[in-house]
């Protein structure tokens, strides 16, 4: 089930809840969104009785245990899981498959995480899987409208969406901080040129696209974001060191993989919230083939100082080399 089909799902209760829900796809901010939609199934005043957050590491028999209650002068009982982790044990995947068999009718499972062994697993299940990744722009459109509907009540162009959705590649978690913004600064309705005057283009988030595209072999996805990185004025040298470095970041995680993250995040000299995004990438690769496109990059960029390679060219031959690394 894709995430902009969710609210009519379970507006419609009529036609039945899942006994497990599972949120997944790389788009945080459209999972904690579907997450609140099921939160919103409990009536607030009873809350305290019928909305359990429980974390992974409370262990999933925790879990079950809270799906087991009837709710408390309500209808349904919702037990949220906000982190299940990368890999899910044996154990917990029965545990929770066993429940399926027989599980509580008036209780609802909601698992959030974004990785792909999060996918597979509601495959493997039979589970119903949300999927929160990227909205194409007409769904995105609709979202924004929601945004804008709020009083006192703002439309946007049709240009101005489209450079919106340029400058943030889509990610909904910056389009809303983008809209607050918007909304705030611009007159009834946002144009083009308040997108162009008040949104920076994020150029740490868009090598972080970048570097995912490419070590999911994702050429066309590849050359998309390369290409807006070009229209923002951005320059071949500029680009192969954002690359360089981003790899040389990949590297180090991969190597010190099992380290802890804060020590590793001060060792690198980069947040954790950066961190997060550096380890998801380098899971794609194998030491050896990040030291292969690392010292590819750096050769590169001395061959571009010294004059031998042309900026332009030197960009699109790094992606394609990349991309059979």
């Amino acid at each position: 089930m894709k995430y902009v089909e969710l609210e009519r799902h379970l507006q419609s209760a009529f036609e039945g809840f899942s006994p497990v829900y599972v949120i997944g796809g790389a788009d945080a901010y459209l999972r904690q969104s579907a997450c609140a939609m099921f939160k919103g199934l409990v009536s607030p005043e009873y809350a305290d009785f019928n909305l359990s957050i429980i974390s992974h590491g409370q262990g999933m028999s925790s879990v079950v245990d809270a799906l087991s209650l009837y709710p408390v002068f309500d209808d349904v009982k919702v037990v949220v899981v906000p982190d299940v982790p990368d890999k899910i044990s044996d154990q917990d995947k029965n545990l929770i498959l066993s429940y399926v068999k027989e599980p509580n009718p008036q209780a609802i499972l909601v698992l959030v995480g974004d990785t792909k062994s999060v996918t597979d697993f509601a495959k493997e299940g039979k589970l119903t899987y949300i999927d929160c990744g990227k909205l194409d722009e007409n769904a995105i459109a609709m979202e924004v409208d929601k945004l804008l509907s709020v009083p006192p009540k703002k439309t946007i162009e049709k240009s101005a969406l489209r450079a919106l959705v340029e400058k943030t590649l889509g990610d909904m978690s910056r389009i809303v901080s983008e809209v607050t913004k918007l909304r705030s600064y611009s007159g009834d309705v946002i144009t083009c040129q308040d997108v162009e005057l008040m949104v920076a283009p994020d150029l740490e988030f868009a090598i972080y696209e970048l570097t995912g595209a490419v070590s999911e072999k994702q050429a066309e996805k590849a050359l998309e974001i390369l290409d807006v990185f070009f229209k923002q004025g951005v320059r071949g040298h500029t680009l192969i060191t954002m690359l360089y470095n981003q790899y040389r970041k990949m590297l180090h995680a991969e190597l010190h993989k099992t380290d802890d993250a804060e020590a590793l995040a001060s060792m690198l000299e980069i947040s954790s919230k950066v961190l997060y995004h550096v380890r998801r990438v380098s899971k794609n690769y194998t030491q050896m083939r990040l030291k292969q496109a690392v010292d590819y990059l750096h050769g590169l960029q001395y061959s571009i100082l010294s004059g031998k390679r042309l900026e332009h060219t030197a960009v699109h031959d790094a992606v394609l080399t990349l991309l059979n690394i």
